[in-house]
């Protein structure tokens, strides 16, 4: 029996931004962060299974995305994602790996905080096949730290609530 090439996705490599949450969701997620908690982000490299520290690459400040018992921020985030995947990708998607679980990023004006091009698939996150981000921030709280995808493309929505999804291997960057 003659095997049939998977259906043809012209939109594969789309990004696509939705509004997945309100002010006050958004504002509840900033709240929940521990102030003490704050690590320098990692860079994946081929040679260090968990990754380095290297500011002219990546300069921006991490901590575990808090979840609480009902699954919530997590679940509401993943629900958007698999209904938009539905639509464009149509990636056969599991979840959030073990060593993989989603993030609060802290971009600060004042050390120049960004995140040179780069890719979120690879040798370290060999499993990874969408990447997001949750805009939480006020747009007009902050300057700066545009999501950008390729050098002519706007930058994408700094709304509070955007949540932007693209597949994991398109080159993307934040500005400090």
């Amino acid at each position: 029996m003659r095997q049939q090439a998977p259906p043809a996705n012209r939109s594969f490599l789309n990004v696509q931004t939705i509004t997945a949450l309100k002010a006050e969701e958004c504002d509840a997620i900033a709240s929940s962060v521990d102030d003490g908690s704050w690590v320098s982000a990692r860079v994946s490299r081929h040679d260090d299974p968990y990754g380095a520290i290297d500011p002219a690459s990546r300069s921006v400040l991490s901590q575990p995305l808090a979840i609480n018992e009902n699954g919530w921020p997590a679940l509401a985030i993943v629900n958007a994602i698999n209904s938009m995947n539905a639509t464009t990708w149509r990636f056969d998607l599991w979840g959030f790996s073990h060593t993989d679980q989603p993030s609060v990023l802290l971009y600060q004006a004042q050390v120049n905080d960004h995140f040179r091009p780069h890719l979120d698939a690879g040798e370290q996150n060999p499993t990874r096949k969408l990447s997001f981000s949750l805009q939480l921030s006020d747009p007009s709280s902050y300057r700066g730290g545009d999501l950008l995808f390729g050098g002519s493309h706007p930058p994408e929505s700094r709304a509070q609530g955007a949540l932007t999804v693209f597949p994991s291997i398109l080159m993307h960057e934040v500005t400090p």
